[in-house]
């Protein structure tokens, strides 16, 4: 009986699917949507929510149209970070001396993303791309680099 069953659910999802397929073909549309005949650059003053979206190619479009307007704001965070750290010996296990161990110091470095907010150049990021970092570089979407300073950071909604 369950072999029934799950023959008759699959019979009914494949109706049902092919039942959309059959409206969703038929459902008359121009046959060139208005996005596909708008002109699309830099400086176009079309904004994407305000074209129709006829199918999911034309909701692609408008997604992939907003973050090609958006690239510019994106950055690349950089940071170094200079560790020190005391290394055990072996000896100083075998002979419980202190002496032995040695400071080492290491480099972190870390890499992330952040957004351009404002016109004088704050960026929001992650508090744990920049959390500790003794130096924080940018990477600007037209490959720019520059050195840039935390002003403020909030660990707890990172």
């Amino acid at each position: 009986m369950t072999r029934n069953i799950q023959a008759i659910v699959a019979a009914l999802a494949v109706v049902t699917l092919l039942t959309g397929l059959l409206f969703t073909s038929d459902r008359t549309e121009p046959e060139q949507s208005d996005r596909n005949s708008v002109e699309f650059n830099q400086q176009s003053e079309v904004r994407a929510d305000s074209l129709p979206i006829f199918s999911l190619r034309d909701f692609n479009s408008a997604i992939v149209d907003i973050a090609e307007r958006m690239n510019p704001t994106v950055v690349t965070i950089t940071t170094r970070q200079t560790i020190q750290q005391r290394q055990r010996s072996p000896f100083s296990y075998f002979f419980n001396d202190p002496r032995f161990d040695q400071e080492r110091e290491f480099e972190r470095n870390g890499l992330g993303s952040g957004v351009i907010v404002s016109s004088d150049g704050y960026i929001l990021t992650n508090n744990h791309v920049i959390a500790q970092a003794d130096e924080i570089n940018i990477r600007l979407y037209s490959g720019e680099e520059r050195e840039a300073t935390v002003v403020g950071a909030d660990p707890a909604s990172d």
